[in-house]
C-alpha cells in the first residue's frame, strides 16, 4: 500500500478510536431513569396517592410531581417523597380538589445530580367512586346511574337522543362527539358532589367544556317527566358551547336559558302560571335586567326562568329559526344584549316585550292595564261629564221653577 494510504487509514483509525472513547465516557456521564410502572389511587373528596417505581443510575436528588385537571389553566406541583426506587405524593383534596369527572394529567420532575429528567405524562379520570355506577351508552351519550334498573338507563339514553333532534330543529347544531351524564339519586348526594368536586349545580348541570351533564332524578311518579325536562335542557347547553366554542358565554342569559327550556320535552306549565300571576301584579321582570343575570330569590328566580322560556317560545313562532339563528350569531359577536334584536330583528327589546305578553297573555294584559289605568279614567270621566251634567242639571232646575211660577198664576 502507497505510504499516503497507510497515513490515511493510520489517522481513520485513531479518530474512530478516539469518537468511541468520547461517546462512551459521555453515555457513562448521563444518567439515565426508567418509570417502570405508576399508579394514581384516589378517593372522591379525599385524597389522591400517585405512585411510581423507577429504575434509575443515579440516586434521584428530589422529585416533584405536576398535575392539573381538564380545564384548568394553571397546573399544580408538589414535593413528592422517594424511598429507594419509589415515588409517592399524596394529594389532600379537601384543601386541593380535582375538578369532579375531568381527566387528571400528571407527570413527574426528577433532579439528579447532574440533570433534570421530566417522566412522560399519564393520565386518570376523576370519577365519584364513591357510588358503583352502571353505565349505558348509544350514539355519543353515556349515561351513568346507581340506583335504578337498565329500563332507567334506557329512559336517560332516550331522552338525550330526543333532546338533540329537537334541539337541531330549533337552530343548526351540529351532534356532539361525546356526552357523559351522571344521575344522582337524591339531591343532598349531587350536592355533595359540588362540595368536593369544584361543581356548581342547581336541579342539574352541564359543564360544555367537559362534555358533561349531572343531574339529580330520585324514584318516584315524577322521574320520568324530571328526566326528560331536565336531560335536554342541559343538553341544549351542551350543544350551544360545541357550536359557539367560549362565545356562547356572550349570549345573554335569558337566551341561553329560554333556548334550553325551549328543548325540553313538555312546556313546564308552572312556568305560565308564573308569568300569568306577575302579569296580574303588575311585577313583570323587565327582560333587559335578564341579559346578565337572574336573581336567585325566590319568587323571581322561577319567573325569570319561566319569562326567558316563554319569550323565547314567542320569537321562535314568529321569526323561526332564522330569527333565532341571527339572535345568536349577532350575541355570539359580542354585540350588546338589547342591539342585538334591533340587528338581528328589527326591533328593540322593549318592543319585542310588548309584543309578547300581548301575543302570549292577551287576555290578561288588557285586564290588567285596565286596572292601572281604571282610577285615571273615573278622573277623565268627571272631567268631560261633569260640566255637562251641572248645566243639565241647571236647565232642569230652571224649567221647575218656571213650571211651578205658572201654575202659582194660575
Amino acid at each position: 500500500m502507497p505510504r499516503l494510504g497507510w497515513l490515511f487509514l493510520g489517522i481513520s483509525l485513531a479518530l474512530a478510536v478516539s469518537l468511541s472513547v468520547s461517546g462512551s465516557r459521555s453515555a457513562a456521564s448521563q444518567a439515565k431513569v426508567e418509570f417502570l410502572e405508576t399508579t394514581a389511587n384516589y378517593y372522591f373528596g379525599g385524597q389522591v396517592n400517585f405512585w411510581a417505581r423507577i429504575r434509575s443510575t443515579a440516586p434521584p436528588e428530589s422529585v416533584q410531581i405536576f398535575y392539573k385537571s381538564q380545564g384548568d389553566a394553571n397546573t399544580s406541583v408538589g414535593q413528592a417523597n422517594i424511598s429507594q426506587d419509589e415515588i409517592l405524593y399524596t394529594l389532600d383534596l379537601t384543601s386541593h380538589p380535582l375538578v369532579a369527572f375531568s381527566e387528571v394529567i400528571y407527570y413527574f420532575g426528577i433532579k439528579l445530580p447532574t440533570e433534570s429528567i421530566v417522566s412522560p405524562t399519564y393520565s386518570f379520570y376523576y370519577e365519584d367512586n364513591r357510588f358503583n355506577w352502571q353505565a349505558m351508552q348509544n350514539g355519543p351519550f353515556q349515561v351513568h346511574w346507581y340506583v335504578g334498573d337498565l329500563a332507567f338507563g334506557q329512559t336517560v339514553l332516550d331522552a338525550a337522543q330526543s333532546g338533540l333532534l329537537k334541539a337541531q330543529t330549533i337552530l343548526d347544531l351540529p351532534a356532539p362527539e361525546k356526552v357523559n351524564i351522571y344521575v344522582y339519586a337524591t339531591g343532598a348526594e349531587m350536592k355533595s358532589t359540588e362540595m368536593l368536586g369544584g361543581l356548581k349545580l342547581v336541579a342539574g348541570h352541564a359543564s360544555p367544556d367537559l362534555g358533561l351533564i349531572v343531574v339529580s332524578l330520585p324514584p318516584g311518579p315524577d322521574q320520568r317527566m324530571e328526566t326528560e325536562r331536565q336531560v335536554p335542557h342541559e343538553l341544549m347547553h351542551i350543544l350551544l358551547y360545541q357550536r359557539l366554542g367560549n362565545d356562547s358565554f356572550r349570549l345573554p342569559i335569558w337566551f341561553n336559558e329560554g333556548l334550553a327550556s325551549f328543548n325540553e320535552a313538555q312546556a313546564n306549565p308552572d312556568y305560565y302560571t308564573s308569568v300569568d300571576e306577575a302579569i296580574k301584579k303588575n311585577a313583570i321582570i323587565p327582560m333587559k335586567t335578564l341579559c346578565r343575570s337572574f336573581r336567585s330569590d325566590e319568587p323571581y328566580w322561577t319567573q325569570s326562568y319561566a319569562q326567558a322560556d316563554s319569550f323565547i317560545r314567542y320569537l321562535y313562532s314568529q321569526y323561526g329559526s332564522s330569527g333565532l339563528e341571527s339572535l345568536m350569531e349577532n350575541y355570539a359577536n359580542g354585540v350588546d344584549c338589547e342591539r342585538g334584536t334591533v340587528l338581528a330583528l328589527g326591533k328593540s327589546l322593549d318592543q319585542l316585550e310588548r309584543r309578547w305578553l300581548t301575543y302570549s297573555f292577551n287576555e290578561n294584559v288588557m285586564l290588567n292595564a285596565l286596572g292601572f289605568i281604571s282610577p285615571w279614567l273615573v278622573i277623565l270621566v268627571v272631567t268631560l261629564f261633569a260640566p255637562v251634567f251641572l248645566t243639565f242639571y241647571s236647565m232642569k232646575v230652571k224649567d221647575k221653577n218656571k213650571t211651578g211660577a205658572l201654575v202659582s198664576k194660575g
